[in-house]
């Protein structure tokens, strides 16, 4: 084997110039799959959303629910229908009720829900009062189904 007799400084040079070459081919390959198009919907992770104007693009629909508005002054916040800004909701909701009893098995349907409840619940099960500015966020707390009966 002719290439096995050279001495071991050449075979050090061969290798780097086959590393050095596979990384600037993987470096290249990498920069053309981000930056493969002005229409492209892939972006650098790192760009946040007042950068990117994409908004009629896939990528633009997804960053309003990654990257949400929200008003800098609470006080600024004004009703649709009126031009005076809503006030803060009282710290106890006046139509608090507590603890429901949850039902496991029910033959109610999201429509039945929507009904119900509403245009107040939003998409995930966001509610949002349309009179006031909530103070703090609640999240309702479901207990295990076998941790009742111990």
């Amino acid at each position: 084997c002719s290439r096995c007799l050279q001495p071991p400084a050449a075979n050090r040079l061969r290798f780097s110039r086959v590393l050095a070459l596979f990384s600037l081919f993987t470096i290249t390959c990498f920069a053309v799959f981000l930056f493969h198009g002005k229409d492209s919907d892939l972006m650098l992770p790192s760009i946040r959303q007042y950068v990117v104007k994409r908004n009629g693009t896939f990528f633009g629909k997804i960053m309003k629910h990654v990257w949400p508005t929200r008003p800098s002054d609470v006080s600024q916040k004004t009703t649709a229908t009126s031009a005076k800004p809503l006030e803060l909701c009282p710290d106890t909701p006046p139509n608090l009720v507590g603890p429901l009893p949850v039902e496991f098995e029910t033959k109610r349907t999201l429509e039945d829900v929507r009904n119900q409840v509403g245009s107040l619940l939003q998409q995930g099960g966001r509610f949002k009062p349309s009179n006031c500015i909530a103070r703090q966020k609640v999240s309702p707390y479901i207990e295990d189904r076998g941790s009742s009966f111990k």
